[in-house]
């Protein structure tokens, strides 16, 4: 119901309170919303969103025009091409698809951002990026997907509470939409919306767990928190909001959960038996923030969320640097996990001459060269986890000790062949360079190995 809302609006940092009974049936959603006190709170907070650009009447119309429930919306904002070059030519329709000529094959939507499900009133919210999906069930197809959303740099989202203190998050969602299996394998031969083959949703993270395996606490307004999500603090939990973020601070929540980009959902044992996690798992991450230059920042870990149990897990194996993705592949051993990290390390929006100058006043690279700031060095990497042992290399039954995401090592691809080379003054230099070479053709190699980098996660932040 829309009551849920309103207490995700005006309470974000208190916990969350049990909203009055779903009505037995439905009902217009104007009848609902006068008939329930908190679900007027809410609309009245809605008036609330005018500015002097937007008046009250014009978001009210907004809101009760596109509140339509999950699957409804059948027209696409994906285009085979831009509606101006067309093929047969067309004018744009404002809230009409545009060019869908696919080349390849048709596209039905399966859900828009701003839909809610009636049941409840959840609403997804942000801008889908990673995704995943899988049987939940023999008669349930769930998707699970995230919400690449910034929180104060740009538009807050709305907040998740989690967590038994109620700490609130906004910035990126993880949720989830489940289908009905039979239906939706039929839905692309038909021309029913996907409403009506709508089962659940909601988000997929009720607990979070930071990067000392904590559960998230409230922000305090001191300064320190004891319990806090290190993405936003120094590693001590502490630092004023301006003092570690350069952005605004979060209007209606405690934390920021950044930018989480593209994501991949792991299965138990995808390869065999024994082989891979040892859970049903979606692994996600933070891929870039905003720091201010010379603070004693911690970083971004990817993030690892337990599917069965709704809990997401701070994981700093992979280094603390941001990631584009984080990949499970096979490395054909029972007692191991590979996963393939790409992208970014490092994108902070510091100064890179004056961080690599800090880090180098501390000592120099294990070949006695000076550090260089590594957010463009980002080699084809792999890491390695060892299943049943913490982050002390001690026997632990944990979920990222089972799995493989405590104990290990990340590895860097190096090679001294000069064609490969990466140049910072040449975007031509590198792995975009060599790929572009005239005559290079699939089969080609780069000469090199993969080496250890000289860090590895113990557990300490």
């Amino acid at each position: 119901m829309i009551a849920a809302l309103s207490f995700a609006t005006n309470g974000f940092a208190s916990a969350p309170t049990t909203p009055d009974s779903c009505p037995p049936e439905s009902m217009d959603l104007l009848v609902y919303l006068n008939a329930q006190s908190s679900a007027v709170d809410f609309m009245t907070n809605v008036l609330h969103m005018a500015d002097h650009t937007t008046p009250a009447a014009t978001v009210m119309a907004e809101m009760m025009t596109n509140f339509k429930p999950i699957g409804s919306h059948t027209q696409h904002i994906c285009e085979a091409t831009d509606i101006l070059y067309a093929d047969p030519a067309m004018d744009p329709v404002d809230g009409q698809s545009g060019d869908v000529n696919y080349p390849y094959g048709d596209i039905k939507v399966l859900l828009t951002v701003g839909e809610y499900l009636p049941s409840n009133g959840y609403m997804l919210v942000g801008v889908p990026d990673g995704m995943g999906a899988m049987l939940k069930d023999d008669s349930t197809v769930r998707i699970v997907f995230q919400s690449e959303s910034y929180g104060p740099m740009y538009y807050e989202s709305y907040p998740f509470i989690v967590n038994p203190d109620g700490a609130s998050f906004t910035g990126s969602h993880v949720m989830y939409v489940d289908y009905d299996r039979d239906s939706l394998a039929e839905f692309m031969s038909n021309g029913r919306s996907a409403e009506g083959m709508v089962k659940d949703a909601g988000n997929l993270i009720e607990s979070v767990y930071n990067l000392k395996g904590n559960l998230v606490e409230q922000r305090s307004e001191d300064g320190c928190t004891t319990h806090p999500h290190y993405s936003n603090t120094d590693p001590e939990g502490c630092g004023m909001w301006e003092n570690i973020m350069n952005t605004g601070t979060p209007t209606d929540a405690d934390w920021l959960m950044q930018s989480l980009c593209s994501a991949h959902l792991e299965e138990k044992h995808q390869w065999g038996e024994g082989i891979g996690v040892e859970d049903d798992l979606f692994i996600t991450n933070e891929e870039w923030t905003r720091y201010v230059t010379g603070s004693n920042y911690t970083g971004i870990p990817a993030h690892v969320i337990d599917i069965a149990t709704k809990a997401s897990y701070a994981a700093g194996v992979f280094t603390l640097g941001g990631f584009e993705k984080i990949v499970e592949v096979n490395c054909g051993h029972p007692d191991y996990v590979c996963f393939s990290p790409s992208g970014y390390n490092g994108a902070f929006e510091v100064d890179g001459t004056s961080e690599a100058a800090r880090k180098n006043a501390m000592g120099k690279r294990p070949d006695g060269t000076d550090y260089v700031f590594p957010q463009n060095v980002c080699p084809a990497r792999l890491y390695i986890g060892k299943k049943g042992y913490n982050a002390k290399g001690e026997p632990a039954t944990d979920f990222l000790s089972r799995n493989g995401l405590a104990y290990g090592h990340l590895y860097g691809f190096a090679t001294n062949q000069a064609g490969a080379a990466y140049d910072a003054s040449n975007s031509d230099s590198g792995r975009d360079g060599w790929h572009k070479t005239e005559g290079r053709a699939n089969g080609d190699t780069v000469s090199g190995a993969f080496y250890p980098i000289d860090w590895q996660w113990d557990g300490e932040v």
